[in-house]
């Protein structure tokens, strides 16, 4: 007879952003469905931020300390290793990057102190998302992000002019954040298409362009700036018609995605895109993979708009999903499949701590108090504790 040691499954969520945090939480939280499992959340940072509020972080550095917690302190790994064998149901975090997905159903980490350890699952949830070049953390440990945000902080409060690279919702917001800190300084938004946020509605387009000039930001259209120019120490910036712009910081706000996905490629390369996303059924497993699932940015399933706000219908999908497979019931349900689309473009866009542009279709609008921008950028949309434990069976 099999011991509960032996009888326990795990289930391990790689990533630790909004989409591995909220999935965890609501796994847990359904978790009385099922028995005797660990779930375990790896992320390579000893951190989770809330990532909404983060270009915020680039004037206001005190801003950040209610948007930051260490996982530890959220799901002790000590927890993990004392009651495993005693607890129906556990959750821990573990520090490290994953190197390789293994043949046998297993993870190769890589610890803070380079040492590699193999952790087995029986199901394994990618939620890594992508790298993306602007304002995303990078730094491993909590005081070092903290000083890169007051470092950076710093810098543009020192600048006399800042150029902005891309029109998009991210450059937008950039150029919002800084007038409204730092009112009177020069700031230039240079994008390569011919309106602001190009892809929503033109009252959006006109909205943004207004606020921002009657501000003071000089905004040059078809103005394509090569973002390897971005370098320390630049100054000069060339544009694709031989312009040139001078300027003490330039901040780079357009790019596409790079999927944190390099795990894959030793023994599980057939399973991603030839962008290196992984490619998924509707029922967000992975390709001919039943226990390996994916869902945010670092997925490909086509049609499926990356955004936040699609997030929360992924969930549910994977939720119901992993605890199908968990389940000990002879004929498992058919999987829950995610056919949703979601929002071509972000439905809100913020132009500052209290401004904002409505894009979604059929509610276009401006929001001259921006209550969802405020709500959006506080503590209430990051919640840094354990979730509560689900009701018993």
């Amino acid at each position: 007879m099999a011991t509960e040691a032996s009888a326990r499954k795990r289930v391990v969520i790689v990533g630790g952003g909004y989409a591995g945090r909220e999935l965890l939480k609501q796994l847990y939280k359904h978790a009385s469905k099922v028995r005797h499992v660990d779930f375990i959340l790896v992320d390579r940072k000893e951190y989770a931020e809330h990532s909404t509020p983060a270009v915020r972080f680039l004037v206001d550095h005190d801003y950040y300390a209610g948007m930051a917690a260490r996982y530890m302190d959220m799901y002790p790994r000590d927890n993990h290793e004392k009651h495993a064998i005693t607890s129906g149901i556990n959750v821990s975090f573990i520090q490290g990057e994953v190197q390789a997905i293994l043949p046998g159903d297993s993870l190769r980490i890589i610890g803070p102190d380079a040492q590699a350890v193999d952790i087995p699952f029986n199901v394994l949830v990618m939620a890594v998302g992508a790298k993306y070049p602007h304002f995303r953390a990078e730094a491993p440990l909590l005081a070092q992000r903290t000083e890169e945000i007051r470092q950076l902080a710093q810098t543009i409060h020192d600048a006399q002019h800042v150029l902005i690279i891309g029109g998009g919702a991210v450059g937008c917001e950039t150029a919002g954040e800084i007038i409204h800190k730092h009112p009177g300084k020069r700031v230039t938004l240079a994008t390569a298409a011919p309106t602001l946020l190009e892809g929503t509605s033109a009252f959006a387009q006109i909205k943004a362009e207004q606020f921002l000039t009657q501000r003071g930001v000089v905004v040059q259209y078809n103005t394509r700036i090569d973002p390897a120019q971005v370098q320390p120490g630049n100054r000069v910036f060339t544009t694709s018609t031989n312009q040139t712009i001078e300027a003490d910081l330039a901040l780079l706000t357009i790019g596409n995605g790079e999927p944190n996905t390099l795990m894959f490629r030793e023994h599980f390369e057939h399973l991603l895109s030839p962008r290196g996303l992984i490619k998924v059924r509707p029922s967000l497993q992975a390709e001919n993979v039943d226990n390996i699932f994916a869902l945010g940015d670092c997925m490909y399933f086509p049609n499926a708009i990356k955004a936040v706000a699609n997030i929360p219908d992924q969930v549910k999908v994977v939720v119901k999903n992993v605890l199908n497979l968990l389940s000990s019931k002879p004929k498992p349900k058919a999987p829950a499949q995610y056919i949703k689309g979601g929002f071509v473009v972000p439905p809100l866009v913020s132009l500052g701590p209290a401004m904002g542009i409505l894009t979604v279709v059929h509610v276009f609008g401006w929001s001259p108090n921006g209550p969802k921008v405020g709500r959006m950028k506080t503590t209430k949309g990051f919640e840094p504790g354990k979730p509560k434990m689900p009701e018993k069976a």
